[in-house]
């Protein structure tokens, strides 16, 4: 049963087409996700299936009776409503069920009806009651609960005004109600966001067994792979969905396949190229009437090699044309890998520069009024070890990163590094200026930088990470994941000894996370990570130090 419905959906914002002539349709229990990248329309997406936007053209359509429930990225709560009365809200015609079924029940018990006034109240209760069990109602305390206690609210009063929760207390809230309200699609973006480990479990073994339809969108690969039946990927380029069958692993494995068939393709033509070129090239000197004729044979000779020279003619204008048609639409050259360039010139690992270090002792770092954010910290980094640093937000991690650079002071403590080594320090969130919002891509990766514009415009595309036609852009329309990928260029052509990376896997499309961890583990240096990412940490799980307020603990 087709439950979710999208046919044809074109959707932009003044000049930009974010999404178009995008179909496909969800099933009876079908858990999909969608991946792309930051600006690819993933929640554009799910507005429009929700029906929170209209399309420019297409329609999105929903299945007998199915009931869709919304939970957006960034979640308004109206004011003035307590826990109590903001779940009892969204639980909404279940409610009101209950309510019309009490007042029936009352007018029943006060007796005093005429047959057919009893007749009547009898049929609309049995009417209302049917209803209420098939939404669930009977249930809808118990879900409540559970969904409640799994989020890590189940302590909280239901008089407690939804005023004074937090940002994030407001997202599991509204995730809590959604959830309790069971509706027969769940749309959801970035449902993961503001959990931690243990409410992140409860709503995959959630999810996992949800009996309805589900669409979401994550960065989360853990999440995915362990609640996902299906992969809706989003090209930014085309503006269009790719679908896989399976979890993410199953993505991972066909979009690996994918990138085998474009490099075989890519090697078939090129050597069709190269052999159409060597035929124009060459037949023409393989002329076959070219000996001596003897005077007995030469009208013989003469009318032979004419019809050989109409023949080699007609090749090699074959094979013109062929070449012409390839050239006209070649197969693109797969990018390359990513990777970190190393500094040749200071000899790295086996040269006379020597293996690149980092070394922390006593390190404190404070905050507000002189408070320390953890116990004195100590640690060494030399030549391809990893450390990875987790903790919850508000522990100082990013704080720790900036002290590192150089950019803020220590309260006390030493960073040492090797000698001539120089720190690549990818941060968090770029902000813009004003000024920075009105320059171009290109003009943003030359800033500081020496050297000709076309040298650094190779050398920008040379990364892999902007096609051409992105380079004159203006960056304050940038997406975070463009902007993102632009600082890992700037990243990648400084040529760092030492990596310091703030949350690296931030808003950036699952196959470029892929290729960034794979640079990350190549790079011969010493490399220090920030990370919430729970696939990150596990691949690193040797080499965790973990930030608590005022205190830390190592895996090591």
């Amino acid at each position: 049963m087709q439950i979710l419905i999208l046919d044809k959906l074109t959707k932009g914002y003044g000049d930009h087409t974010v999404l178009e002539q995008v179909s496909f349709h969800l099933n009876q229990g079908e858990r999909a996700a969608l991946v792309g990248e930051n600006g690819a329309g993933k929640s554009t997406l799910l507005k429009l299936a929700a029906s929170w936007e209209l399309p420019d053209e297409g329609e999105v359509r929903v299945g007998l009776s199915a009931r869709v429930g919304y939970l957006p990225q960034t979640v308004e709560v109206r004011g003035g409503l307590s826990i109590g009365g903001y779940l009892d809200a969204a639980l909404g015609e279940i409610r009101e069920l209950q309510a019309e079924m009490d007042q029936l029940t009352a007018a029943l018990g006060s007796g005093g009806q005429e047959p057919e006034q009893a007749d009547v109240l009898l049929a609309a209760y049995g009417m209302a009651a049917e209803r209420f069990e098939a939404l669930g109602g009977y249930e809808a305390d118990y879900r409540t609960a559970i969904a409640l206690d799994g989020l890590g609210l189940g302590s909280m009063p239901r008089e407690r005004g939804v005023d004074t929760l937090s940002g994030g207390e407001k997202r599991r809230l509204a995730l809590a109600g959604l959830l309790a309200s069971a509706p027969d699609c769940l749309l959801l973006d970035e449902p993961t966001n503001h959990l931690d480990e243990q409410a992140i479990r409860w709503l995959e073994s959630y999810i996992a067994g949800y009996q309805g339809t589900i669409l979401f969108a994550s960065h989360d690969r853990l999440f995915m792979n362990r609640t996902v039946n299906r992969m809706i990927e989003i090209d930014e380029a085309t503006r269009r969905c790719t679908f896989y069958t399976g979890n993410y692993d199953a993505y991972r494995e066909q979009k690996r396949l994918e990138r085998l068939r474009w490099e075989e393709e890519y090697e078939r033509e090129q050597e069709e190229i190269r052999e159409l070129r060597h035929q124009a090239k060459d037949k023409g000197y393989r002329v076959a009437y070219n000996r001596p004729a003897t005077d007995r044979d030469k009208f013989i000779t003469k009318f032979q090699g004419e019809r050989v020279q109409r023949r080699i003619s007609q090749n090699i204008r074959k094979a013109e044309k062929q070449l012409e048609r390839i050239l006209d639409n070649p197969v693109p050259r797969p990018p390359e890998p990513l990777s970190f360039r190393i500094r040749l010139d200071r000899g790295g690992a086996d040269g006379a520069g020597g293996e690149s270090s980092l070394h922390v002792s006593g390190l404190v770092c404070a905050v507000e009024e002189g408070r320390p954010l953890f116990a004195p910290l100590s640690f060494s980094l030399q030549g391809p070890q990893r450390l990875l640093i987790a903790g919850p937000n508000g522990t100082g991690k990013t704080t720790l990163l900036r002290v590192l650079t150089g950019e803020w002071e220590a309260m006390a403590g030493r960073v040492v590094l090797s000698s001539e080594s120089r720190i690549g320090y990818l941060e968090q969130e770029r902000q813009l200026s004003p000024e920075d919002c009105a320059k171009t891509v290109l003009e943003l990766y030359r800033e500081g930088r020496i050297g000709y514009l076309e040298d650094h415009t190779r050398e920008l595309l040379d990364t892999g990470l902007f096609r051409p036609g992105e380079l004159d852009r203006k960056a304050g329309v940038l997406s975070p994941g463009q902007l993102r990928k632009l600082s890992l260029a700037r990243l990648i052509v400084d040529q760092p000894d030492i990596l310091l990376l703030d949350e690296p896997t931030n808003h950036l499309s699952l196959e470029l996370v892929e290729q960034l961890e794979q640079a990350i583990h190549r790079f011969p240096g010493p490399v220090l990570m920030v990370s919430h990412d729970r696939w990150l940490i596990g691949q690193f799980a040797d080499h965790v130090l973990y930030l608590t307020p005022g205190n830390l603990r190592s895996s090591e």
